[in-house]
C-alpha cells in the first residue's frame, strides 16, 4: 500500500495518539502530509482547509505538533456529522510544508490557494507566517496563525490574516505583570534581573517588550545579556551575570539553549531567587525534556498549559493522549484552537464563498472552552486580526509538569518562591 493510499484513520490508529506522538506520526515518510495532500476522497460539496505547517526543519517540532492537534479537531468535525448550515459537508484537509523556511511559505500557501483551499490555518514561525501571509492577502483567502506571535504580523494592514493566539507584546506584558506577582507574594525583592536572550531572531522582540515593561511595571534594576543561537558553553556568560550580582535570571530562549542554560547554572551551583522564562521554546516539551530536574521550579508565562482549570480541557486532553498518559505539547493545544476557529466559523458561513468565511472568522468571539477553543480568554478578533481575548498563563515546573499558578481562575498549585539551591 502506498503513503497516499493510507487513510487518515490509519495513520492516526498507528500513531497512537495526537498530541503525543504527532512527531513520529509525521516521520513516517512524509505519510500524513501525502495522505493530506490526496483529494481523492473528497466530494464536490465538501469543504477545503489548507494547514500550512512546519513537518521539517528547524521548527518542526512547533509545526508537526500543531498539526496533530488540527487534525484532531477537523476529524472530531467531520465524525459530528460535518458542517451541519452545509447539509452535512465535510471538511477537507489539504496541507503543505514550508519546511521552516520563510522563502518557501510563501509558495506553499499559493498552492494551497491553487488547490481550492477556502481558508488557511498556518502553524509556521514567525518570519515565514510573514511571507504566508502576505501571500494570503494576495490570493485574498483567510489565514488563521495559531502559533506565531510576532506584533508585526497583524500591524501591516492586511485583511486575511487572523491570529487566534496572542502576540509576543501581549504575552510578555502578562509575564512581567506576573513574576512581579509572585516575587511580591513571596516577599522577595531582586537585587539584580539579568535578561539572558539569543540574539538571532525571537529574543530581541522579547528583550525590546521587556524593555518597555519592566520599567512601567516595577523599579528593578534590569541588565540584559544577548547570546549566538548557536551558543554551546553557557558558563563564561553565567559568570559574568553572578559577578554582576544577577539574582533573577529570566529566559527568552530556544528549547535546546534554554536547557543548556539550566543545566550550567546547576552545574555551576548558581543559586538566584527565581528562574523564569517569556514564551518561545521555553514552553514546550522538548525544553523540559532536555533540561531534565534542572528545569524543576522554573517559572514562565506561555499561550497555554496542561494542568490549568479550563471547560471542555479534560475532553481535549483524553482524545489527544488516546487513553495513554504523558504530557500534551502547548502546541497541539494551539493547532486544535485555531482549527476549532475555522470549523466555528465555516458553520456560522453556511457559505463555502471565501468572501463569506472571512466574515464569519472576522465575527468570532468565543470563550475559553467554548466549541473547542481550549486556549485562557478565548477568542475575538479586533481590526488588525488580533486575538484581543486571549490570555496567557504563568506557570512552574513542578514534577516535571508546567502547573497553573496565575490567573487565579485558571491555577492548580501554588507558586515556590525562591528557587530551590541546587
Amino acid at each position: 500500500m502506498s503513503h497516499r493510499e493510507l487513510s487518515r484513520r490509519q495513520l492516526l490508529r498507528d500513531a497512537g495518539r495526537y498530541g503525543l506522538a504527532v512527531a513520529s506520526l509525521m516521520g513516517v515518510g512524509g505519510a500524513l502530509t501525502a495522505c493530506a495532500d490526496s483529494r481523492s476522497t473528497a466530494s464536490s460539496g465538501d469543504i477545503t482547509v489548507g494547514h500550512l505547517f512546519s513537518r521539517t526543519g528547524s521548527v518542526a517540532a512547533v509545526g508537526q505538533a500543531a498539526a496533530g492537534g488540527v487534525l484532531m479537531r477537523i476529524d472530531e468535525a467531520n465524525e459530528s456529522g460535518g458542517i451541519k448550515s452545509l447539509g452535512g459537508a465535510k471538511i477537507n484537509l489539504i496541507e503543505a510544508d514550508d519546511q521552516s523556511k520563510p522563502e518557501v511559505a510563501a509558495g506553499e500557501l499559493a498552492r494551497l490557494a491553487e488547490q481550492g483551499a477556502q481558508v488557511c490555518i498556518g502553524s509556521v514561525g514567525s518570519p515565514a507566517m510573514l511571507q504566508a501571509t502576505q501571500e494570503a492577502e494576495r490570493q485574498q483567502v483567510s489565514i488563521v496563525n495559531s502559533v506565531s506571535v510576532l506584533d508585526q504580523i497583524n500591524q501591516r494592514g492586511f485583511r486575511y490574516t487572523f491570529t487566534s493566539c496572542g502576540n509576543s507584546q501581549r504575552y510578555t506584558e502578562d509575564f512581567v505583570l506576573n513574576t512581579k506577582t509572585v516575587l511580591d507574594q513571596a516577599g522577595y525583592r531582586p537585587k539584580k534581573v539579568g535578561v539572558l536572550f539569543e540574539s538571532n531572531i525571537q529574543g530581541p522582540f522579547y528583550a525590546d517588550a521587556m524593555r518597555k515593561f519592566f520599567p512601567q511595571y516595577t523599579k528593578w534594576d534590569v541588565s540584559y545579556y544577548d547570546y549566538p543561537l548557536d551558543t554551546n558553553d553557557f558558563e563564561p556568560l553565567l559568570q559574568r551575570l553572578r559577578g554582576d550580582g544577577v539574582d533573577v535570571v529570566v529566559l527568552a530562549s530556544y528549547a535546546k539553549d534554554g536547557a543548556l542554560i539550566l543545566q550550567s547554572m546547576q552545574t555551576m551551583r548558581y543559586d538566584v531567587g527565581l528562574i523564569a522564562g517569556c514564551m518561545g521554546g521555553l514552553i514546550s516539551r522538548e525544553f523540559i525534556t532536555s533540561a531534565g530536574d534542572a528545569a524543576e521550579g522554573f517559572v514562565g508565562e506561555s499561550y497555554w498549559v496542561e494542568h490549568l482549570k479550563l471547560p471542555g480541557l479534560q475532553g481535549f486532553l483524553d482524545k489527544a493522549r488516546q487513553g495513554q498518559s504523558g504530557p500534551v505539547d502547548p502546541f497541539t493545544a494551539l493547532g486544535y484552537a485555531a482549527a476549532s476557529v475555522v470549523v466555528d466559523a465555516l458553520e456560522r458561513a453556511g457559505s463555502t464563498d471565501k468572501a463569506k468565511i472571512h466574515e464569519a472568522i472576522a465575527a468570532t468571539d468565543l470563550s475559553a472552552g467554548e466549541n473547542g477553543f481550549i486556549a485562557p480568554g478565548g477568542v475575538k478578533f479586533d481590526a488588525t486580526g488580533a486575538n484581543s481575548a486571549i490570555r496567557g498563563v504563568y506557570y512552574q515546573i513542578k514534577d516535571g509538569q508546567q502547573q497553573a499558578v496565575l490567573p487565579k481562575e485558571f491555577a492548580v498549585t501554588e507558586p515556590t518562591v525562591p528557587h530551590a539551591t541546587w
